[in-house]
């Protein structure tokens, strides 16, 4: 008899992640992470996924779904915001479950794996960075109970200390890795939908292409995929595409990458392959503005690409140095021009209560969104994350008031720039929200 494996997306609610500002808009993704890990365990375990964020399950309903299944071990991918929850979530079900193997991966747990072990003292075991190859090891060591030393990107107890393995090398090809099991997640075209502002047609869903992004920004964590950028070949790419829309009849695809647009040969040819499929589909993505090109948007658009976001964070030079954004508001203004003249529309990603942030400075960036014509904006919190430079930083610039995991949302302010206040800070996001936030223009489509 096959043993059992449940991988879970635990419960997170929409305010858990936004906070105050839940009302202005929000997205489920499907966990393509997950069901890779699923995709390569599910011919010789008995695979189960639970994404509680999906559905909408409350902890008591997911506690009371795992308990009745019975699983032999328990995956659990987190992120920071909902970690203190699911270590509740699992203390309680260890209980029931006295003699399931319990195993921590995700964001959190690759940022700071020694201190969330030493929070989680359920789990046995953390999976540091990319899960998918660590996890069938793992599982066939736990099997045979052998040791867990010889398993690189992997934490665990041993003898009541914690022992932390060599890194797990990157996947350099993508392309072996198996193909999702979008099939164990829930009912794709009910449950899944990206953020109101990046979609024009229904269903809609995001995508992952790539993996890895080679700037340095001071308020990202790249813990889990690291700074190399990797991609699956466009002809992989197209082919999620096109199991989608025959499978689910998805219409519009958000490729919601760290950062789609590092290498303009591939993207290009991603283009051109997706063009030869005659899929009538749609597609987003999201990238840096200094790298938009006119022949690369030019493909883009012919393939059904509509709009591209852009992290611009601030219209201040000044600001993105300390960012270590390397890159300037010149630089973001040609990558916005390049793309309105090939017929993509512009969705800007900004930080309200950056690092030597003023009044001056938000009215600015807010009156520069206005000149360069962005046609959707989203604008959060700056917010400094565990195993970031802003962590460490973030007391030169300003008050960072709360170090609890369980309050970083991005969106309610716990970072709060020297000059500003929080109602400063989320006055301007709420602004954000009501003036630019909620344009839907359906703009027509470059000709294919």
């Amino acid at each position: 008899m096959k043993k059992r494996v449940l991988l879970l997306h635990p419960p997170t609610s929409l305010e858990d992640r936004y906070g105050k500002s839940a009302g202005y808009g929000g997205h489920i993704h499907p966990p393509q992470g997950i069901c890779h890990l699923a995709a390569m365990i599910r011919d010789k375990y008995d695979v189960l996924i639970i994404d509680a964020m999906a559905t909408g399950q409350i902890a008591s309903e997911v506690v009371d779904e795992i308990i009745a299944w019975k699983p032999d071990v328990i995956g659990v991918m987190s992120f920071t915001v909902s970690f203190e929850k699911a270590v509740e979530m699992m203390e309680g079900i260890k209980i029931q479950l006295p003699n399931c193997f319990f195993v921590l991966g995700g964001p959190h747990i690759s940022a700071v794996p020694v201190e969330s072990m030493k929070c989680g003292l359920v789990f046995d075991v953390g999976v540091i960075g990319e899960g998918e190859f660590t996890l069938v090891e793992l599982l066939e060591v736990w099997e045979l109970g052998d040791s867990f030393e010889g398993i690189n990107g992997l934490i665990f107890r041993k003898d009541g200390e914690l022992v932390v393995n060599d890194k797990r090398a990157l996947i350099q090809d993508l392309d072996t890795l198996p193909f999702p099991a979008w099939d164990l997640l829930p009912h794709i075209p009910d449950f899944y939908r990206p953020s109101e502002m990046t979609y024009l047609k229904l269903p809609a869903v995001s995508l992952v292409c790539s993996r890895g992004c080679p700037y340095s920004c001071a308020y990202c964590d790249m813990s889990v995929f690291g700074r190399k950028w990797r991609a699956f070949s466009p002809e992989r790419m197209v082919e999620f595409i096109s199991h989608l829309y025959h499978t689910y009849g998805i219409l519009d695809f958000n490729i919601q990458d760290d950062n789609f647009l590092v290498n303009k040969r591939k993207v290009i040819a991603f283009s051109q392959v997706l063009m030869e499929s005659k899929l009538p589909v749609i597609w987003s993505t999201v990238g840096r503005a200094d790298a938009m090109e006119p022949t690369m948007a030019s493909w883009m658009a012919k393939s059904g690409c509509w709009q591209v976001a852009f992290g611009l964070e601030t219209a201040n030079d000044h600001i993105l140095k300390v960012l270590g954004k390397g890159e300037t508001v010149a630089e973001m203004e040609r990558g916005i021009r390049v793309s309105h003249e090939a017929g993509i529309t512009v969705k800007g990603l900004f930080m309200a209560g950056n690092p030597l942030e003023t009044i001056d400075t938000l009215e600015k960036t807010d009156s520069w969104i206005k000149e360069q014509k962005i046609e959707y904006v989203s604008m959060s919190a700056f917010t400094p994350l565990p195993n970031t430079r802003s962590w460490e930083f973030a007391e030169e610039y300003g008050t960072f008031e709360e170090r609890d995991w369980s309050g970083i949302n991005m969106w309610d302010p716990k970072f709060v720039p020297h000059g500003l206040t929080k109602e400063i800070i989320q006055k301007y996001i709420r602004r954000s929200a009501t003036v630019h936030g909620k344009k839907k223009k359906h703009l027509p489509l470059a000709p294919r």
